[in-house]
């Protein structure tokens, strides 16, 4: 999935919408960093949880 994060977005939430404005800091470099950080981190305990289970 890809967010194009350097245009200002408006969130709905009940009735009440914010104006949520463009990436100025670059975070989407984090978000993607963290993503793959975390998605090294689940499998590396989903295999050691298959060879505990073996």
């Amino acid at each position: 999935m890809r967010l194009n994060w350097s245009q200002a977005v408006d969130v709905t939430i009940d009735k009440f919408t914010e104006t949520l404005p463009a990436d100025a800091l670059d975070r989407a470099k984090y978000a993607e960093y963290l993503t793959n950080f975390l998605v090294g981190k689940g499998q590396l305990t989903n295999k050691a949880a298959m060879v505990r289970s073996r």
